[in-house]
C-alpha cells in the first residue's frame, strides 16, 4: 500500500477490532508510523497465495456475481433493513434505501429512507 488516498471504488474497508488495532500499534517500533491497514493487506495477501491454485475454490464470474450480489444484499439490509419495505409519504411510496434532498438557506441536506421511516443518517437508526 502507499501513502496516496485510497479511491473508495478500489478499497473494502472492514471493521476491526479495536483491540487489535492498539495491540498491533503497541508492537510496532515507536519511532516509526504504524499503517495497521497494511499490516491486515500483507495478512490477506499471504492467506490467498496459500490458497493459489486450490482446485476447490470457485473461479468462474457466476460464482464472483453471485457473492458480490450475496455482499450487496447483506450490506443493504443491515443498513436500510427490509429491502421490500418503504415509507409511504402521501401519495409517495418511498421504499427503504431512498435517499432524499432538500435545499435549505443555501445549503443541501440529505436523508435516508432506513427501516420504514426517515432519518438524518443512513448509519443511525435512532435520530
Amino acid at each position: 500500500m502507499s501513502d496516496r488516498p485510497l479511491d473508495p471504488e478500489r478499497y473494502v474497508y472492514v471493521p476491526l477490532r479495536r483491540e487489535l488495532n492498539h495491540e498491533i500499534v503497541r508492537r510496532q517500533d515507536r519511532h516509526a508510523d504504524v499503517n495497521v491497514a497494511a499490516h491486515v493487506e500483507r495478512a490477506v495477501e499471504d492467506v490467498l497465495k496459500s490458497t493459489d491454485g486450490d482446485q476447490e475454490i470457485g473461479t468462474g464470474r457466476e460464482h464472483l456475481d453471485e457473492h458480490e450480489e450475496r455482499f450487496r444484499g447483506a450490506e443493504f439490509r443491515a443498513t436500510f433493513g427490509d429491502p421490500d419495505l418503504g415509507l409511504q409519504w402521501y401519495d409517495v411510496y418511498l421504499p427503504n434505501g431512498t435517499e432524499l434532498g432538500m435545499q435549505h438557506d443555501g445549503q443541501w441536506h440529505k436523508a435516508y429512507v432506513t427501516r420504514q421511516a426517515i432519518r438524518r443518517s443512513m448509519f443511525d437508526v435512532n435520530e
